[in-house]
C-alpha cells in the first residue's frame, strides 16, 4: 500500500502557507482528468541508464503517452509504456492519499518500452506526496519529485 500526502513537498510559499495556485488531489479528482507523464524526477527509481528511460519515453506514439486518470471515485488507471494499468485509491482526512497495488495487462513490447514501463510503475510505488498546480502534477517520493505529468490535451473523451 503506498501512501501519498496530497499537498506538500515543495507546494507552500516558504511561510507554512499553501500556495494559491496548488490543489489538494481530492479537488483535482472532482473533475475527471487524464495527465500525461511529461519527465521523471532526479529521484526516479530507474530500472535502466536514465537516458534509455528518456529515449524511450520521447520515442512512444504521440498517440499512446504514459497516463493517469484518477477518479473522484477512487479509480486510478493508465497506461505504463506497453500495458495498461488500474487500482484504487482513496483520500483520507487531512488530503492524504492511500493509494492501494496496480493490476496491469501483460503485453511484451520492445526491451526499451518494457524499461519504461517498469521504471514507471517502480516509481509510482514508491510516490508518498502528490501537489498540484495549474495544469501539472507532480508525485514526489521522500527524496524529492519523482513524475511529472501534464494534463493530456489529446485524450479522447473519457469514458
Amino acid at each position: 500500500m503506498v501512501t501519498m500526502a496530497a499537498t506538500g513537498c515543495g507546494t507552500g510559499n516558504g511561510n507554512g502557507e499553501e500556495d494559491s495556485d496548488s490543489t489538494a488531489v481530492s479537488a483535482v479528482t472532482a473533475v475527471r482528468r487524464m495527465w500525461k507523464l511529461e519527465r521523471f524526477g532526479p529521484a526516479a527509481h530507474m530500472l535502466g541508464s536514465e537516458a534509455e528511460v528518456v529515449a524511450a519515453l520521447a520515442a512512444l506514439p504521440a498517440d499512446r503517452p504514459v497516463t493517469l486518470d484518477l477518479t473522484a471515485e477512487g479509480s486510478v488507471a493508465g497506461a505504463s509504456g506497453c500495458n495498461r494499468f488500474s487500482g484504487e485509491f482513496r483520500v483520507e482526512p487531512g488530503n492524504e492519499v492511500v493509494m492501494d497495488p496496480v493490476a496491469g495487462t501483460r503485453m511484451a513490447c520492445d526491451e526499451a518500452t518494457m524499461i519504461l514501463e517498469s521504471t514507471f510503475l517502480r516509481t509510482l510505488g514508491s510516490v508518498t506526496l502528490a501537489s498540484v498546480r495549474h495544469d501539472r502534477l507532480e508525485l514526489h517520493c521522500e527524496a524529492g519529485v519523482v513524475v511529472a505529468f501534464t494534463l493530456w490535451e489529446g485524450a479522447e473523451s473519457i469514458p
